[in-house]
């Protein structure tokens, strides 16, 4: 009705005109806000009116009113992430960016940049990126701005830069990132995204399983977040620092630090930030061994999750109800989650790649198929997605999964001395998990009573006394041929597109099969031919079978 009487008076554009300039000064207005101490209100302020900052936001995107959604921006793109709305957020930021691609220059505006980053960042959000398509993208935006002297925007882009390359495995790249972006965030005093870089370091550190360093980079995080009022930082930090501190056993503290995320996410109202949470505290539990709790927490995640439905995060509740039953001996269950979560691989990360491959090494066993047991064993150990972590980090689970695989191949001293190095060395993370497993106790149990205890306790006294080097090389030894992992750095991506070169597909075919265009595809050949110093696809094939990689 008012639109009609509006066109009748001949007054709908200057209605409109006046109805979007109220509203990007609203939401303009909100920046600091949304950034400090009024979050929580800001956000219920924009909320309550978001039917017309969506109305305004769509008005300046179809009238190309580029200083406009560059006032209304930031806190558009903070709105949607924060309150974990990423699919609306992407489209709306989305509408704007097709509607001003046109009318732009896109190499030399600063805003076009602000735009896509963050419209790139709500749709990785969503899972609508592959690896390194979007890392490419940011450097090359990156690129654009420091031509442009944009300095003000490379704190955000080396961040979203570093969350990348963590996502997507390329550990080295993100760290660089968070370093060039935490040195220009500093020289600017831009604390808000500071605290955010501080927090994705903290997260890098754990693949050389430097938990002092990491640790030392979430509470520098924490306590800027804290003092400027930044709840939505804060309540991821505590996430992450509870996983520091359980990683160095400071079982309490962690719990203290879970706890008030738990609370912090609860004043947000949101149903994503809390599954995350749970899955930590998860984690917890099973470092200290405690099960019942662990049960507790992953039911709690599965059911938030059952409304909320997002795949990565099945991945991580079913990587935990598989390993949770595998520990306590039912295989039935476990065979169900494994069965269940096939479809989710894609979505593996370091540590639950290795996590699963525990699980299914143990029903592998309890089938008494060996063969494929070892080949779960190999790939612990030697796959490419596990070398931005440490050994420390790799044997945490592969030694007592190689313990397993001992006591059943009868080498039952190899297997006590495994199991002494993963539970008597300092350096590992807690392993509540396996000294509190019925698993892992019943086959103490039957060990002891294989050897006797004198011959059992020198072996566990050899076994502690083991260098991690030393059992790594001895593991690596006794399941692949060659005793190196790949010299070549290719990426899971690569790896995959080798596989795929190896089963003899075309380009057109690999890109069919892994949902890319045929130019992307083009791309990672040509990354890893150079990688692997080779120029064709014979060549590669040869190379890969040589590093193992095929195997």
């Amino acid at each position: 009705y008012a639109n009609e009487k509006l066109e009748e008076t001949g007054e709908s554009e200057a209605a409109h005109d006046a109805h979007a300039l109220y509203y990007v000064r609203f939401v303009a207005e909100r920046e600091a806000d949304v950034k400090g101490r009024r979050q929580l209100e800001a956000l219920e302020e924009i909320a309550a009116e978001l039917d017309n900052v969506r109305a305004a936001w769509r008005w300046v995107s179809q009238h190309g009113d580029v200083n406009a959604i560059d006032q209304m921006l930031e806190t558009t793109y903070l709105f949607f992430d924060m309150t974990e709305r990423f699919l609306e957020g992407s489209a709306l930021l989305g509408a704007a960016y097709n509607a001003i691609a046109a009318v732009v220059d896109q190499e030399k505006s600063v805003t076009w940049l602000r735009l896509q980053l963050r419209y790139w960042r709500l749709l990785n959000q969503c899972g609508k990126f592959q690896d390194m398509d979007i890392q490419q993208r940011i450097r090359q935006s990156i690129a654009t701005l420091q031509t442009l002297n944009a300095e003000a925007e490379l704190p955000f882009a080396y961040c979203f830069l570093a969350q990348a390359c963590f996502y997507w495995n390329d550990w080295p790249s993100g760290r660089a990132a968070a370093q060039e972006g935490e040195r220009v965030a500093r020289r600017l005093n831009d604390r808000f995204v500071l605290s955010i870089i501080l927090a994705w370091e903290g997260l890098l550190c754990q693949g050389d399983s430097n938990y002092d360093r990491m640790r030392s980079y979430l509470f520098e995080s924490l306590s800027i977040s804290r003092a400027d009022g930044n709840l939505n930082e804060t309540r991821w930090t505590l996430a992450n620092v509870a996983i520091a501190l359980g990683y160095e056993n400071q079982i309490v503290e962690a719990e203290a630090a879970f706890a008030e995320a738990m609370t912090l996410h609860a004043e947000f109202d949101d149903q994503l930030a809390p599954i995350w949470c749970l899955i930590v505290g998860v984690v917890l539990a099973e470092l200290a061994g405690n099960f019942d709790l662990a049960f507790e927490r992953v039911a709690l995640a599965q059911a938030q999750q059952a409304r909320y439905q997002d795949p990565g995060y099945d991945y991580f509740v079913e990587g935990h109800l598989a390993l949770l039953h595998v520990l306590t001996e039912d295989y039935a269950e476990t065979e169900v989650w494994l069965e269940q979560s096939a479809s989710l691989e894609t979505y593996a990360t370091h540590f639950y790649s290795n996590l699963w491959r525990l699980a299914r090494t143990a029903v592998a066993l309890h089938h008494g198929d060996m063969t494929l047991a070892r080949e779960y064993m190999n790939r612990m150990l030697i796959d490419p997605s596990t070398h931005q972590f440490s050994l420390t980090q790799r044997l945490w689970l592969a030694a007592p999964t190689a313990a397993l695989i001992e006591w059943q191949a009868g080498n039952a001293t190899w297997a006590v001395e495994l199991l002494a190095q993963t539970l008597t060395k300092p350096q590992l993370p807690p392993v509540g998990w396996v000294e509190q497993a019925p698993l892992f106790q019943r086959v103490r149990a039957e060990l002891q009573t294989t050897l006797g205890p004198d011959a059992y306790a020198l072996a566990w006294a050899r076994g502690s006394q083991m260098d991690i080097d030393e059992t790594f090389e001895r593991l690596l030894g006794g399941t692949h041929p060659t005793p190196n992992p790949p010299s070549t750095d290719l990426t899971t991506r690569e790896i995959e597109i080798l596989c795929l070169i190896a089963e003899g597909r075309s380009n057109r075919e690999i890109a069919e099969t892994l949902v890319l265009s045929v130019g992307t595809v083009k791309w990672y050949v040509n990354q890893v031919y150079s990688k692997m110093g080779v120029a064709s696809r014979t060549q590669a094939i040869v190379r890969g079978r040589e590093l193992g990689l095929l195997n």
